[in-house]
Formats: structure tokens, sequence, C-alpha cells
């Protein structure tokens, strides 16, 4: 299985996104200052949903060290708004 955080950047990636990319040096991931206010609203709703689900399913708050392992399903936008600052 591909590494999970690699793979939610790829998804941040996607040409259709772009949220997050390369800097110039090719040595950290950026999230475009066009593109910021997107990402971060999305990321609120996410973490608002992600937390309506496990109060739904009253899991613990183990931060990640309980037991039980909960699989975690992000929603991705189908693809990017034309403005890059709505949500």
């Amino acid at each position: 299985m591909q590494n999970p955080v690699r793979a939610f950047i790829d998804k941040l990636r996607e040409p259709r996104r772009l949220w997050v990319i390369r800097n110039q040096e090719n040595t950290e991931w950026i999230v475009p200052p066009v593109h910021y206010h997107q990402l971060v609203n999305w990321l609120q709703k996410e973490i608002k949903r992600q937390k309506s689900l496990e109060a739904d399913k009253n899991i613990g708050y183990g931060f990640g060290f309980s037991e039980e392992e909960t699989p975690v399903e992000v929603q991705m936008p189908p693809k990017m708004p034309v403005d890059p600052n709505s949500n």
C-alpha cells in the first residue's frame, strides 16, 4: 500500500486542483497563494465532516492510538471551481 500521506498529497497535486505544488528548488511542498483559501475552506469542511462521522459512530478520541482502527475516506472535490477562492 502506498504511504497514505503521500497518496493524500498526490490528490492535492492533481492537475485539476493544484492545491499543493513543489517549490522552484523542488525541496518543499507549498500551497500556491491563489489556492490557499480554497484549500483551507475545504479542509475545514472535511474536518467537520470527519468529526461528525466519528460522533455518529461513537468512536473515542484516541488520537490514532486506540486499539480499534477506523478507516478514513476523504471526500475530494471533483474539480477546481472557476474562482480559486471559492469553496
